[in-house]
């Protein structure tokens, strides 16, 4: 390494002579024509946008080591209204791990315009740099910008050093906000030869050039729109317009390829001599004596997973912080409390312990993104489970989650892959059981009474139903109610509400309540809808254009029935008809069926969904098709009174 480290040096030596700044906005010298906008001009009802968001990575001798990566960062940012002050809040995370990053020569000024009509500069204070511990390997440094106001432009910059020459953050050109000039510069040594990923749909300016013995390589955007939130949506970086780049080797003239790129096997090899992940995986934690004697005549390894599982999830208590590393599992026992990381990693010892089958899975939750396996980096992951055997079936094990049940593959990294960390057994696996759904049987009977629909309902809520439920009637019984209080455009009345199984989560969970509806009145008719307790009272699919794809995340069954009782002196004018209609690629299935006997409605509705994505190239025929879905939910049964004879 001697030889290709001293001619690095030499080749790296003149890079950052190379990242020009030609033709692009100056720190610190903020427009009059800025501060005078009124709004975006391309996206007018944007609360805020970034006027300009520019990066310059170069590589820079070191003395610790060969060469460093360096970062320069410049976002300015213009503040419409107040509902964009959010966006003068700046959060700057990295990882301090063995002064693995650092940031440097951090300064950001407020602009506002005076009496007099000129440019008024505002600092931030240094002091009001805020540094705290986002997990144990992450710092965040926030502040905020003083002299706020509907009008104001804010800009800050900052340089990042990286130890490290393989590993380059994405570039993203879009974000949450409307991006005026969006500039990435990245400068790199002649023999380093990068795998490049671009996602980009709009248009971009690209240059490579040549200079001595680098290449600079430029990307440039222009009036980028914004990826706002879209029903059922998963992580918005996997739609943001971007570029990645990876080291994948380097080739030094007159000697051999030497390859920088990783390997997951390499990667599980690292992690498991890493003192603060493997290393923590054998420190022979042993299972408290109840718990031991609990289970001394268990045969059954699913039940004494079960055990263990329920031991970790009710006697500890998750922090709130994800992580993959763990500061030290025997900390846990002591503190009761820890980290995502620290509360898994005491669960598998104990596992262990018992001679029960388990091993650490990294996953990337569905709001972190999706993991790609060309790249082999542990950034890709943002938290550490458990993949635990059982009598005969895998279980997906979260100690952190205490709404969860074991049988269920926890709602956050369904449909992901995830990565077995393990010297023998390394490699992904899918998270994803069709059978695991969510499943609500609504029964309710009710009859019309003056001007209102009252009755009594049974829900049973099954698989990701039954979670989110459980976790509100834990928060509060009004809470859990509250679900079903919401009908549309007007609220349907719960009382006496109480809930069966919630200790038994192998069960549904049972919700019992009278409700009162009011009915729709026109004229001489009444109407009322059974598309009750559902939750899809609304298409939440209205709009005409789609930027990211449809993700449920899990598929989805709803069974409503039920018996609605007449006034004797009641006519029927309307009543839905009985239908089938289903998707052409039979995803999704829907059923009704109606009858009346005398003054009595009796119902049943079928909804099946059997796929939980919808690429955005489908949202076309899928939004047709959802807006006959609920064309068919809304139709309502009408009825007037009898004229007397």
């Amino acid at each position: 390494m001697k030889p290709l480290s001293l001619f690095l040096l030499l080749c790296l030596a003149s890079c950052a002579l190379y990242a020009q700044k030609k033709d692009l906005p100056s720190f610190g010298k903020v427009s009059e024509e800025e501060l005078k906008m009124t709004a975006c001009p391309f996206e007018k009802d944007a609360e805020a946008m970034y006027l300009y968001d520019a990066a310059w990575v170069r590589y820079i001798p070191s003395s610790e080591i060969p060469f460093v990566t360096e970062s320069e960062y410049v976002v300015r940012i213009k503040i419409f209204n107040e509902k964009g002050f959010d966006y003068a809040t700046v959060k700057i995370p990295f990882y301090d791990e063995r002064k693995y990053e650092q940031i440097d020569r951090l300064s950001a000024y407020t602009y506002n315009l005076g009496s007099d009509g000129k440019v008024v500069r505002t600092e931030v204070d240094k002091k009001l740099f805020f540094r705290e511990k986002t997990n144990n390997s992450v710092t965040t440094i926030t502040f905020t910008f003083p002299e706020l106001k509907a009008g104001s432009v804010v800009e800050y910059r900052y340089k990042r050093i990286r130890k490290s020459y393989s590993t380059i953050d994405p570039w993203y050109f879009q974000t949450r906000l409307p991006v005026g000039l969006s500039y990435y510069n990245l400068v790199i040594p002649e023999y380093f030869n990068f795998t490049k990923q671009m996602r980009s749909r709009l248009p971009m300016e690209r240059k490579e050039e040549k200079v001595r013995d680098n290449y600079e390589n430029t990307y440039t955007m222009r009036d980028i729109p914004s990826l706002r939130s879209e029903p059922y949506m998963a992580a918005p970086k996997d739609y943001l317009q971007r570029v990645e780049f990876q080291l994948a080797s380097i080739q030094v003239p007159m000697q051999p390829i030497i390859p920088v790129l990783s390997t997951w096997e390499k990667l599980s090899s690292e992690l498991m001599a890493d003192e603060n992940f493997g290393v923590q995986l054998r420190k022979n934690i042993r299972v408290p004596q109840e718990i031991a004697e609990q289970l001394k005549n268990i045969k059954s390894n699913t039940e004494k997973l079960r055990i263990l599982h329920d031991y970790v999830r009710n006697n500890f208590e998750w922090n709130g912080i994800e992580d993959i590393y763990t500061d030290g599992v025997k900390n846990v026992m002591a503190k009761k409390t820890g980290t995502n990381a620290d509360l898994n990693l005491l669960l598998l010892n104990l596992l262990r312990d018992q001679n029960l089958e388990a091993y650490p899975i990294l996953v990337s939750t569905r709001d972190h993104g999706k993991v790609f396996r060309a790249y082999p980096f542990v950034s890709q992951f943002n938290k550490v489970i458990l993949l635990c055997k059982g009598d005969n079936d895998y279980y997906v094990v979260n100690a952190a989650d205490k709404y969860n049940p074991l049988h269920l593959i926890p709602y956050d990294v369904m449909g992901t892959d995830a990565f077995i960390v393990d010297n023998k057994a390394s490699g992904f696996v899918p998270l994803w059981n069709p059978d695991q759904k969510k499943t609500s049987i609504i029964y309710f009977n009710g009859e019309v009474k003056g001007d209102s629909l009252t009755g009594a309902a049974t829900i049973n809520s099954n698989g990701y139903a039954r979670n989110t439920i459980v976790k509100k009637y834990k928060e509060s019984v009004s809470s859990a109610a509250a679900v079903y209080a919401s009908n549309g455009d007007y609220k349907v009345g719960i009382d006496s509400f109480e809930v069966e199984n919630l200790k038994a989560d192998t069960l549904p969970l049972t919700q019992k309540f009278k409700y009162k509806l009011p009915l729709n009145k026109s004229g001489d008719y009444n109407f009322f809808t059974v598309n009750l307790f559902t939750g899809m009272e609304k298409n939440p699919f209205t709009s005409e254009r789609r930027f990211t794809d449809v993700d449920f995340g899990f598929n989805q069954s709803y069974v409503v029935s039920g018996t609605i009782r007449l006034p004797a002196d009641a006519a029927i004018e309307e009543l839905p008809k009985n239908i089938s209609m289903i998707m052409p690629d039979t995803s999704i299935v829907f059923r009704r069926i109606f009858q009346v006997t005398e003054n009595v409605v009796q119902f049943r509705i079928n909804i099946e969904f059997r796929s939980p994505v919808y690429a955005v190239e489908e949202y076309e025929n899928f939004k047709e098709f959802y807006k006959q879905l609920f064309t068919l939910l809304t139709e309502q049964v009408v009825f007037r009174r009898k004229e007397n004879s």
